[in-house]
């Protein structure tokens, strides 16, 4: 579903920037308050969801991907029963081993704006697939969560039916526990 600016985009919650991960020297930290994700190789992302289903995606620089990443508007409509959402997240590219592949999505980009450059954006892109990799939901129907506990806001994350999980996913979480029984280091997420 292409974005109309005008319009559309006054449905669409507002732009909330992605929260960025830190480096802390590679300590795993034990307890119940810390979890652990896979680090990914590939556009860190907001994904602004209207309650039509009108998608917009939004880089950690507020530059709109939308029109880049046309496969993955209104993907998340049916799971959210009218409401509007606002998910942080990362848009990455899986090559033919099933590996995150930061070369072919960088590689999808360059044809993107060749293809921009040439149609002068009105045609629709269509390219290697891409999936949205969902961190943290931030925003639910009316309800900013950002003032919520992370734990309450990935409960809520997780429980959201996930339509099309070849385009929009939940990325996994560990606790230190799970990660320490299977002797997983900082280095291996």
């Amino acid at each position: 579903m292409a974005v109309d600016r005008t319009d559309a985009r006054s449905l669409v919650p507002e732009w909330i920037s992605p929260m960025l991960a830190k480096p802390d020297g590679g300590r795993l930290r034990s307890g119940p308050e810390w979890t652990y994700e896979y680090k990914l190789d590939g556009y860190r992302a907001c994904m602004q969801v209207a309650p039509d289903g009108t998608t917009v995606l939004t880089s950690r620089n507020g530059i709109i991907f939308t029109n880049e990443f046309p496969s993955l508007s209104g993907v998340l409509a049916p799971a959210l029963d009218g409401r509007s959402a606002v998910l942080d997240g990362e848009i990455v590219v899986y090559n033919d081993a099933g590996q995150i592949d930061f070369g072919a999505l960088q590689e999808r980009r360059g044809r993107y704006r060749r293809h921009a450059k040439l149609t002068r954006g009105g045609t629709p892109f269509e390219d290697v697939d891409v999936r949205f990799l969902a961190f943290d939901l931030l925003r639910l129907g009316d309800e900013s969560l950002l003032g919520a506990p992370y734990d309450e806001r990935r409960a809520q994350l997780e429980r959201l039916p996930m339509p099309d999980p070849y385009r929009v996913a939940v990325v996994p979480a560990f606790t230190f526990d799970a990660l320490a029984a299977d002797r997983i280091t900082p280095e291996k997420l």
